[in-house]
């Protein structure tokens, strides 16, 4: 009964998922280590943000854990529906990769008695990973042509700003989630001179239909100027 309750719970509210059972690495500056995913408020607000908005953009400092959190949501999105498609792009295939890394190093560090109530893990490749209910997760090269072929779900595109190819990807991957897809565009600061700032400044200004999410350095518990 109590598996059936916070199967439940899980299923409804992705932040309950994340900060209830999922489990990150350590800081690297103590060697290799895991630690509970306890969120902070600002990234509750994030999530709950990725729950209710289709088209999402944002905007960070540094360590922060964000790129944790969306991994996270990913996950959820593919345990808990069927047939989700998730694409993951960053500046390169070893940091798209790493995306799909930690969706895998949370959905291994689990409770079993969870993963009992979940879809099997049918594929465990570097660049992909599929459960048995249909909902795979792939990274990807951020190529001129990247994920044109596919219809996503989710596309997740981590620090955007930093894209060689930027326009052409997003112009390549647009399309693939219009037909209700999900897209999720973060970054750190570039300068102003890059596809992730015009479409910032656009959706500060309401005039592209993204939900922009601005998260300071100070947003981090404990962090001082200092």
């Amino acid at each position: 009964k109590r598996a059936a309750i916070e199967y439940a719970k899980c299923l409804a509210d992705t932040a309950y998922f994340t900060d209830t059972y999922c489990v990150i690495d350590g800081p690297e500056s103590e060697g290799p280590s895991t630690i509970p995913f306890t969120l902070w408020p600002a990234q509750v607000r994030v999530m709950w943000a990725l729950m209710m908005h289709r088209l999402v953009i944002i905007l960070k400092a540094r360590q922060l854990g964000i790129s944790w959190l969306v991994c996270a949501y990913a996950l959820g999105l593919c345990l808990f529906r069927t047939g989700r498609v998730v694409l993951l792009f960053s500046k390169g295939q070893l940091e798209a990769n790493e995306l799909a890394r930690r969706i895998q190093a949370m959905y291994d560090r689990l409770p079993d008695w969870l993963k009992q109530q979940l879809p099997r893990q049918a594929k465990n490749n570097t660049d992909e990973k599929e459960w048995a209910n249909g909902s795979r997760v792939l990274s990807l090269a951020a190529t001129k042509n990247a994920g044109r072929t596919f219809t996503a779900s989710l596309v997740i595109i981590d620090e955007f700003a930093f894209l060689q190819w930027a326009r052409e990807v997003y112009n390549a991957i647009k399309p693939t989630i219009d037909g209700g897809g999900q897209i999720i565009l973060l970054s750190t600061a570039n300068g102003e001179d890059n596809l992730f700032h015009e479409l910032w400044q656009m959706a500060v200004n309401k005039v592209n239909g993204f939900h922009p999410i601005f998260l300071a350095w100070w947003e981090r518990p404990g962090r001082t100027k200092e």
